[in-house]
């Protein structure tokens, strides 16, 4: 899993792209939390599988074991927003059934749609897990960072 900016208290903000997370197993999210949920990362011991949530509920699922044994928070988290915003894109959320065991996050609708077109077996769990903002082509910072 790439580094995300763990610790910014800008909701909407990462210090890099989102990549692949995994998990064990499903883990139904309803993504109907607060504007700027914190987004929770959680490792697995027994598999070294990543996974991050917005969603309190889910988080708690993952928490009280729904998604399997070894499962434990990291400690870090980001900030996003969970609803739309002007300069903000919504992140889609694949999960990627096995042998991957796997989730797949993108910023870009367009890459989402050329996933799920390419990827019949990827399940789509969502077209928005949450609202972040893109990092700056050039300097690679979001764009609303703190500076």
């Amino acid at each position: 899993m790439s580094e995300v900016g763990a610790g910014n208290d800008t909701p909407g903000t990462m210090c890099s792209k989102l990549a692949t997370a995994t998990k064990a197993k499903s883990v139904t999210a309803n993504f109907s939390f607060a504007s700027t949920p914190p987004v929770v990362e959680f490792h697995n011991s027994i598999l070294d599988h990543y996974f991050i949530t917005a969603d309190p509920l889910e988080a708690t699922a993952v928490d009280n074991g729904s998604a399997g044994p070894g499962w434990s928070r990291t400690g870090l988290t980001f900030k996003a927003y969970a609803v739309a915003q002007t300069g903000y894109s919504p992140i889609c959320r694949f999960y990627l059934p096995p042998p991957a065991d796997s989730h797949f996050y993108s910023a870009s609708p367009q890459e989402c749609a050329a996933v799920a077109a390419s990827n019949p077996s990827f399940i789509l769990e969502s077209t928005s897990v949450m609202q972040l903002a893109q990092p700056n082509p050039i300097s690679g910072r979001p764009s609303s960072a703190r500076r």
